[in-house]
């Protein structure tokens, strides 16, 4: 701007800025605590801010679910809290987006008395047996549940994370082999329950989010709904045949990892700069590397999967359940992100 005969004058031009990619999301974990309102609806605010337009939070038991009540915690979120939270977000062009564990990583659920005869293994509350019809009709509860409670969103994350025994339980409550060899594979009987939980909820209306990941293998992709978003890339073997199938991904990363005890590892001093252990060297080991700010940078900006895969955003993860608040993350949120709108622009630093 210039100052002329008293006016302040802007010269004429025209500004581009669009996203390379369109959905930018970030993964708010509160598992294991729960933020009040007020501080919730700040970071929806800060989220949109940064140009995040998902906002997929993790509630497990602190939500109160209708058809589950068993494994409602004290102080959840009652489903008005649940649909304010989610309104106040489309006021700011965020989509609240609703996330839910499946089949594995349930010990929230399947700890309860209530549903361990939906265990894939008696004596373990890690997985949900797959063959067994109840564990269909909860999971159908639960996601009535929280569509009546975030009307207006038009995703929701199925998060088929780490299923590591899908097919291999054959036991007094649940038979996955059979049905397995019937498909053909275990990551076949992976697909067949994907397509049940998530067919389910695109009949009403939601963009599904999974993890098209092991046990699956390429040759078992075909088995689920061209309509599901696959919330990760997994290289040239995976993403092309992904792509070929008619389903688009996302370029997934996290802000925090396993050994940040105090904060994340945003950007990593050099070694000859670390503070020095003590004699006998009991510290553990600092980690190596360029640091998380720059990882995902590379990720989200230089990824094969630019040309291998149909791509359609980012998903920028942060493990709160740790021991770091979700507060920590907020560096990591906004640059992962930054990459899925510009990336290779600016550089890390």
């Amino acid at each position: 701007m210039r100052q002329q005969n008293g006016q302040l004058l802007l010269p004429e031009g025209e500004i581009t800025d669009w996203p390379d990619l369109e959905l930018r999301v970030i993964y708010w974990d509160d598992a294991h605590h729960l933020e009040h309102m007020d501080v919730l609806k700040a970071a929806l605010r800060q989220a949109a801010f940064y140009k995040i337009n998902g906002f997929s939070i993790k509630l497990e038991g602190h939500f109160e679910y209708q058809h589950a009540p068993a494994m409602v915690e004290p102080y959840a979120m009652s489903p008005a809290e649940l649909q304010e939270l989610t309104d106040y977000a489309l006021k700011y062009h965020v989509e609240l987006i609703p996330y839910l564990d499946g089949p594995a990583h349930d010990a929230f659920i399947l700890k309860h008395p209530e549903y361990a005869g939906l265990r894939e293994y008696a004596e373990s509350n890690y997985e949900f047996c797959v063959t067994n019809p109840d564990t269909y009709k909860l999971f159908y509860g639960m996601f009535d549940d929280l569509l009546a409670a975030t009307k207006g969103s038009k995703y929701f994350v199925l998060s088929t994370d780490e299923p590591y025994y899908v097919g291999l339980a054959k036991n007094g409550q649940c038979n996955e082999v059979d049905r397995a060899k019937e498909l053909g594979s275990v990551g076949k009987l992976l697909g067949e329950f994907v397509t049940k939980t998530a067919g389910y909820l695109h009949d009403r209306g939601r963009q599904v989010i999974f993890w098209g990941e092991y046990p699956m293998v390429p040759e078992d992709i075909a088995s689920v709904p061209t309509y599901m978003i696959n919330g990760e890339v997994y290289g040239p073997t995976f993403d092309p045949v992904f792509k070929a199938h008619g389903n688009r991904q996302l370029i997934f990363t996290s802000t925090v990892g396993w050994k940040e005890y105090l904060f994340p590892n945003y950007y990593l001093l050099p070694e000859d700069e670390h503070i020095p252990g003590p004699p006998g060297g009991t510290y553990e080991s600092v980690r190596q590397g360029p640091g998380v700010v720059e990882e995902m940078f590379d990720t989200i900006s230089y990824n094969p999967a630019r040309q291998n895969a149909d791509l359609m955003g980012t998903l920028v993860a942060g493990w709160a359940d740790v021991g770091l608040h979700p507060e920590t993350m907020w560096l990591g949120y906004a640059t992962g992100s930054a990459s899925g709108w510009r990336p290779r622009s600016p550089d890390p630093q």
